[in-house]
């Protein structure tokens, strides 16, 4: 082995003319460095002193810093690459006085733990004009005095420039992503609540229609004085009705709509059935039946608001297209699922299914089939369900499409 390093050091020397700078990279340096630190254990220190004009000539004209430093990191000797960076070092300058505080103790701690014999380090430097640059460092035990260490340093002060904008430019793109996913938000937001002004809407009619309606009559028979108390009673007692439905209708929109930041452990039942709740009205409207089989005692952790709008998501989809398909049998049914690895919601409908193209294309931004629609509501769904680790798939079935929203434990 000493006629092979030997051999390999006048090779690299003595190749292109001397040309060191063209011949010797960071890795071979270290290559040779590792050879010599195996080489301690197969040979006499006589037998590697033999090799020493050869290795410090390629030490001292090594076209990266190198530094040989005690176990106190006082410098006993550098090579003339050194001067590049730091200008000249005078002997007994410690090594640490190159490494700004904020990184200090990162590297002592990388010596003293013995990390060094694992891992290179990559920290900044101060340079002799005061700048700061980034090196990658090796260290490695010297193979005689073991009191000595060789440090070599390897300027990635371009790397990591290249490797900074480029982290700015994913966390620019990872904002512009995030700030697009909530003006979609803020969009699919807008569009539920005027979904809901045209639930309240039809939900209103009826009773005010019942208050116009009676408050005429009453008018008229005030006119012809055939009032008597019975009849102002039970007026009284149907316009209270009606006005405490009109009431008991904004606040459970009101509720719906209100913010809720944290995740809240829900009943799930009781979620969907306020859902059904909700959209009630246009249920009846549209003769839908919602079959809803899910224990009492199932519970689950979501942002309530949100996953409500989930499932009038779902429920709406399916209204549009059992009147698009003109289905006269429209059932819609919604219940939960244990497995191996967590549990699932199934949501499925009677109403004809949707072709292979568009299921393909189901939860993708701004892909729809409505003439009206923005094609944002399925695509929120999922990012919804996705939120808050679960997730969510489509398939056709018999009669009609299935949705699948499966969280695990």
């Amino acid at each position: 082995m000493q006629d092979n390093l030997s051999h390999e050091i006048f090779l690299r020397l003595n190749k292109n003319n001397n040309s060191l700078s063209s011949t010797i990279s960071e890795k071979d340096v270290y290559s040779i460095i590792q050879e010599i630190k195996t080489y301690k254990n197969e040979t006499t220190a006589d037998n590697i002193l033999e090799n020493q004009e050869e290795f410090t000539t390629l030490f001292f004209n090594a076209p990266i810093p190198c530094f040989i430093v005690d176990d106190s990191f006082k410098i006993e000797k550098v090579n003339n690459y050194v001067e590049k960076y730091f200008k000249k070092i005078n002997t007994k300058t410690n090594f640490t006085s190159f490494i700004p505080k904020e990184t200090l103790e990162t590297f002592l701690n990388w010596m003293s733990y013995k990390e060094y014999l694992i891992n290179d380090l990559e920290i900044n430097f101060k340079c002799y004009d005061n700048s700061t640059r980034r090196f990658q460092i090796k260290a490695i035990n010297h193979p005689i005095n073991k009191h000595l260490y060789f440090f070599i340093l390897i300027d990635i002060q371009q790397q990591y420039e290249m490797k900074e904008n480029l982290q700015h430019l994913v966390d620019k793109e990872m904002k512009k992503s995030s700030n697009q996913l909530e003006m979609l938000k803020e969009q699919s937001r807008l569009a539920s609540m005027g979904e809901l002004i045209e639930i309240i809407i039809h939900q209103w009619i009826s009773p005010l229609n019942g208050i116009k309606v009676r408050t005429e009559f009453i008018k008229n028979e005030c006119k012809k004085d055939r009032l008597d108390k019975k009849t102002i009673e039970n007026y009284t007692q149907e316009q209270i009705d009606n006005i405490n439905h009109l009431i008991t209708t904004l606040k459970e929109f009101r509720d719906f709509l209100k913010p809720k930041g944290e995740l809240q452990c829900v009943k799930l039942l009781k979620l969907i059935t306020y859902v059904r709740m909700l959209l009630k009205d246009v249920l009846v409207k549209n003769n839908v039946i919602l079959n809803i089989d899910i224990d009492e005692n199932f519970y689950i952790h979501v942002h309530q608001n949100e996953f409500t709008h989930v499932f009038i998501n779902l429920i709406n989809n399916s209204i549009d297209a059992f009147v698009e398909n003109k289905k006269r049998v429209r059932n819609i049914d919604i219940y939960t699922k244990k497995d191996l690895t967590g549990f699932s919601i199934v949501f499925k409908d009677n109403a004809g299914g949707v072709s292979d193209y568009t299921l393909e294309r189901l939860f993708d931004r701004h892909y729809t089939t409505k003439k009206e629609g923005t094609g944002i509501g399925l695509y929120l769904v999922k990012n919804i369900v996705e939120k808050i680790g679960g997730e969510i798939s489509a398939k056709n079935i018999s009669d009609g499409l299935e949705f699948i929203i499966h969280i695990a434990d």
